[in-house]
């Protein structure tokens, strides 16, 4: 009879090998976690325009939908949701954290200020159009979801032309769309007051 001790050697190994991998995976899974709870709580993460007083998150929703991978399509209910994880995690200190609306997109709007999108499918990449965001903030797509809405329809701001859009809430050819998330109010001493378009 052979001696079959190389090979359970060989299997033990396997799995030796397959318990580190595992709990390595585990362990950068949760490193990952942990330096999202210190980053998301750093006052890094939020601009304020000295402009209006609204405080903005400098990380738009595609940002971080690219950092994790998975379609390109970024829906209405998506950005809920990521509401609702800035909120959860306390996203730069602050749980109040929601999608603005078109008056308040407006106010961080700079004609042609923002980075060149160029046509991906292109042998040689053509730019499409340059976008409008402020440099302080990651904006990546010429749609921005908004909070304004009526019984059918979601307004978006277009960061191309500084104009709203209106779209189905459940349209999902959304690979333009992106998103940000604010908060607080614009203030009264620049005469204007903000509007709670959700009532």
């Amino acid at each position: 009879m052979g001696d079959c001790s190389n090979g359970l050697r060989i299997i033990q190994t396997n799995q030796v090998r397959a318990a580190q991998v595992f709990c390595g995976f585990v362990f950068f899974a949760s490193l990952l976690f942990s330096q999202g709870v210190s980053l998301a709580q750093a006052s890094d993460a939020i601009w304020t325009d000295p402009a209006t007083g609204l405080v903005w998150h400098k990380q738009g929703c595609r940002s971080f939908r690219e950092s994790f991978g998975g379609p390109d399509a970024l829906t209405l209910f998506f950005a809920q949701s990521w509401i609702s994880h800035l909120n959860n995690k306390k996203s730069g200190g602050y749980s109040d954290w929601r999608l603005p609306s078109i008056k308040e997109y407006k106010t961080i709007f700079r004609d042609g200020s923002g980075q060149v999108v160029y046509e991906y499918r292109s042998a040689n990449p053509i730019p499409l159009y340059t976008l409008g965001y402020r440099q302080q903030i990651e904006g990546k797509r010429r749609y921005a979801w908004s909070r304004d809405k009526s019984e059918e329809q979601v307004a978006s701001f277009d960061f191309v032309s500084g104009e709203m859009k209106r779209y189905p809430k459940d349209l999902d050819v959304t690979y333009e769309f992106d998103a940000l998330a604010v908060r607080g109010s614009i203030t009264k001493e620049k005469g204007e007051e903000h509007e709670d378009s959700q009532k």
